[in-house]
């Protein structure tokens, strides 16, 4: 049975990893609709085809140890995702899967695991006996201490990504973007169904920037930004026009293509909620 089990959850993490990787490289806004950074998501991902490769590779006491740790750690952001209100959690890419539903298959998996280890040495005590050598054994403890210490620098690493007071002091180490746009909050919204949002794209160097296009996470959104100039060192504002979609909080983002000798493109993201009448 332990065989079956571990091929089913190899079928599993197969499916979302390459759900997850089509979301990356075919979704520009792959962030905004998860409410994941991409760097987390390409984590993720990176996870699972490691634990898959376990899976594959090593003995029946490391495979348990392994999914027991990487599902424990799946169910607390499905959970976290629970909490908070989410509508998806990313767990399956462009799939908006509901969080309840992502906890319950990890719940399941890893109640699954469990059982499954308990038939294949005889009861859960002498599961547990079997597994503690998997700590203490040289090869099993490298093995796992290995994929432990990428997975936990991918998720620091991922969450430092996503976090706006860190990318705000990337600058100063030669990663600012020459053009920006600041986020727009305009907060609660009442009885329109129509409002206008001013975003102020900042030009930092010396050569002016032309808006060529964009892309937008909302139909939404309108603009008739294509033609204007960033003024070299110098600002422009660009008016945005935003339909109600539906009631409660909204995240949307406009992707200006830029023709600048250093910069393809650069984001700007208008937030607020809409209040139900």
């Amino acid at each position: 049975m332990a065989r079956v089990v571990f091929f089913l959850i190899g079928c599993l993490l197969t499916v979302t990893a390459g759900l997850k990787l089509w979301m990356l490289m075919t979704d520009p806004f792959a962030d905004l609709k998860t409410g994941f950074s991409s760097m987390m998501l390409a984590s993720g991902v990176i996870i699972e085809l490691g634990l898959l490769y376990l899976l594959l590779t090593q003995p029946l006491e490391t495979k348990i140890v392994a999914t027991l740790v990487v599902f424990g750690g799946f169910l607390s952001l499905s959970f976290w995702k629970l909490l908070s209100g989410a509508q998806g959690c990313g767990c399956f890419g462009s799939f908006e899967v509901p969080p309840i539903i992502s906890s319950a298959i990890n719940t399941l998996v890893l109640v699954v695991t469990i059982f499954a280890g308990s038939l294949a040495f005889g009861g859960p005590r002498e599961m547990l006996h079997r597994l503690r050598p998997t700590f203490s054994s040289d090869h099993d403890s490298r093995v796992l201490n290995r994929c432990l210490g990428i997975g936990a620098s991918l998720v620091a690493i991922s969450l430092a990504s996503g976090n706006p007071w860190v990318n705000s002091r990337l600058g100063f180490i030669g990663f600012a973007s020459p053009v920006s746009a600041a986020p727009v909050d305009l907060g609660e919204l009442a009885e329109e169904d129509e409002v206008t949002a001013m975003l102020v794209l900042t030009n930092t160097t010396s050569r002016e920037a032309r808006l060529v296009g964009f892309s937008r996470s909302c139909t939404c959104m309108a603009t008739a930004a294509s033609g204007q100039i960033v003024p070299a060192r110098g600002e422009l504002k660009v008016s945005v026009a935003l339909k109600r979609k539906r009631d409660g909080y909204f995240h949307h983002r406009l992707r200006f293509f830029v023709d600048h000798p250093d910069q393809f493109s650069v984001d700007a993201d208008i937030m607020g909620r809409w209040k139900s009448f």
